[in-house]
């Protein structure tokens, strides 16, 4: 059933935009395909969700207004279909050679997000299908140019990106 129940209650207060941090962790075992988590979801909520094995989620701090992620309904009437697209962006300063193979790896993977928000609620992106990740090194040319990478990443899912408590996401961490 997804008939309306109630109406949207207005905020009281102005909050503020974008990610303060990132907690990435690849989707499904390389060898296996096997999920790397389980999780439990009532409505918008994670109410539970838990490595299998090994398989932890990695920190990206960003610095202030440096990443954000969009989420939106896709579908059609004439289809009667309906879906979420999942897009983002991170960028992130620094060109090691630690970094370029990390990079590498990254774009090759379907990975899971939690994104810390600024106004301290976490999100959960690409819970089923995973994320995709491009990115894009630049040198700069000029001294205040940066000196990194972009990373975006897209993916769509069934079901709309659902928030986590932080206990939850904590318990998932390296």
């Amino acid at each position: 059933m997804c008939e309306i129940l109630s109406g949207f209650n207005t905020l009281n207060c102005d909050s503020v935009g974008g990610v303060a941090t990132w907690y990435i962790g690849s989707l499904r075992d390389e060898a296996t395909g096997a999920a790397n988590y389980t999780y439990s979801r009532t409505d918008g909520s994670l109410t539970a969700m838990a490595n299998v094995g090994l398989k932890l989620f990695y920190t990206i701090t960003v610095d202030v207004e440096m990443s954000d992620f969009s989420v939106k309904s896709i579908g059609t009437r004439e289809n009667a279909s309906s879906g979420f697209e999942i897009a983002g962006n991170i960028k992130l300063a620094g060109n090691t050679a630690t970094m370029i193979q990390q990079l590498e790896d990254l774009s090759k993977d379907r990975l899971c997000l939690i994104a810390t928000l600024n106004d301290g609620s976490l999100e959960v992106l690409g819970l089923d299908n995973g994320v995709k990740f491009n990115f894009e090194r630049t040198s700069g040319s000029k001294f205040e140019e940066m000196n990194g990478v972009t990373l975006t990443f897209a993916g769509k899912e069934k079901k709309n990106c659902p928030k986590v408590s932080s206990v939850i996401a904590a318990a998932l961490l390296v």
